[in-house]
């Protein structure tokens, strides 16, 4: 295999070929045959742990292209649409440029590995499932972005005493990274929550929030420093992302009371200039505060 001649492809999903990517491919395709169960004679007494082990090699070779800078230009418009979504769901007001009502319990968005990666590398995010490697965005993965509603304690109240200012709550927002393990996939096995048969979820903790639970506008803002308005496609949300000249990017929401999931994502690519470098790093720079350590 290292005879295998090394050249440039250009791709997002496979920057460079040879044997490295080649390994990777194979890596990929034994990973999904033990999943589906099929037999394959050389991975009979392969333990399925070793194989996804392998499995890792696929993901690495994506290292090459996973970039800040690749990120912001492919996936700022998946983080846009997911926040639009709950920006939207929970003031129940139309945002131009969704395909959805706002009345909306559930969006899904399906998409690459290559798309969650990206997404991961843009909000700096983290995660760690039963059976999977950090970080895997394995067959079946889903990065959930979900909108809880605030419970808001009235002025007065015996509550508000305890709690401190009462009628000042917003909806936040709680990320998880969900996937079944390998066994599971493997085996076929049917979900039932009322006997405890579920798939592994780690809570994904978005660098800029204060905790787990994010305040809606203070995770519109995370992902407004974060992404590149420009690399957004869709003119709508791109308008919906550009702060009025006089007034500050942060937007104050309302309450409501459903829950929102968003699953991967298709993007559109747009090339990033120097300038648009400069300034998604100049942010980083602001926010360096914020960190995860």
């Amino acid at each position: 295999m290292q005879e295998i001649p090394s050249h440039y492809a250009g791709h997002i999903w496979e920057a460079i070929t040879g044997p490295a990517s080649t390994a990777g491919y194979f890596a990929s395709y034994f990973t999904l045959a033990v999943l589906n169960n099929m037999t394959i004679e050389m991975l009979h007494d392969v333990p399925i742990s070793r194989v996804v082990d392998w499995y890792q090699l696929s993901v690495e070779n994506f290292a090459v292209v996973d970039s800040v800078w690749s990120a912001m230009s492919w996936a700022s418009e998946m983080a846009a649409e997911i926040t639009a979504s709950l920006v939207q769901a929970s003031t129940r007001q139309a945002i131009p440029g969704l395909q959805h009502p706002p009345a909306t319990n559930l969006v899904y968005l399906a998409g690459h590995d290559t798309n969650l990666l990206l997404l991961r590398t843009l909000l700096q995010l983290q995660w760690l499932n039963e059976g999977w490697h950090r970080n895997n965005p394995p067959p079946g993965g889903m990065l959930v972005f979900e909108l809880h509603r605030s419970i808001t304690t009235p002025k007065g109240s015996p509550e508000e005493e305890r709690e401190g200012e009462g009628d000042s709550e917003e909806d936040s927002v709680k990320v998880f990274f969900e996937v079944a393990t390998p066994e599971q996939i493997r085996d076929a096995i049917e979900f039932n929550a009322e006997e405890d048969v579920l798939p592994t979820r780690s809570e994904v903790f978005v660098p800029g929030c204060p905790a787990i639970a994010c305040p809606l506008s203070v995770f519109k803002q995370v992902i407004t420093d974060a992404i590149t308005v420009h690399c957004i496609a869709n003119p709508d949300l791109r308008r919906f992302f550009q702060p009025k000249e006089g007034t500050k990017k942060e937007v104050k929401v309302g309450i409501v009371t459903m829950v929102l999931s968003v699953v991967g994502a298709t993007i559109a690519s747009v090339a990033v200039t120097a300038l648009l470098v400069h300034r998604h790093m100049q942010t980083r720079r602001e926010n360096a505060g914020y960190q995860a350590v």
